[in-house]
């Protein structure tokens, strides 16, 4: 086991919000060694606080990313692939639509708009 495969156990072991950022120069194989060995051991590695349950591992680029509300999205989406299809955001795109239509039949949508611009 390397200090790297260490250091993520370590990390894994204790009670935190924080994430773990593993940087290096572009090429330097920081996505190939979480493919192949950081992985397979987040996934192997119990919970601290339910023994039975194991750690999801998910990798996000914060290549492009402008803000916390980016990088939340990102979490939430890796967490739940289904959100990324193109039939989940065609529903909430019409969900949407829908939404605005109901705003306007009733009057509701000019009083929203004026305190959005206020």
């Amino acid at each position: 086991m390397n200090k790297l495969d260490e250091i993520v156990l370590q990390y894994l072991k204790i009670k935190t919000n924080y994430a773990i950022v593993i940087s290096g120069e572009w090429g330097s194989g920081k996505t190939y060694y979480y493919e192949s060995n950081l992985k397979k051991l987040i996934r192997e590695t119990p919970l601290i606080t339910d023994n039975k349950k194991k750690y999801t591992p998910i990798l996000i680029s914060l290549f492009g990313l402008n803000s916390i509300d980016d990088i939340q999205t990102q979490i939430v989406l890796n967490l739940y692939p289904i959100l990324k299809s193109r039939k989940t955001k065609l529903a909430a795109n019409l969900g949407k639509a829908l939404f605005k239509g109901i705003l306007k039949m009733n009057g509701l949508d000019d009083l929203i708009y004026k305190r959005i611009r206020e």
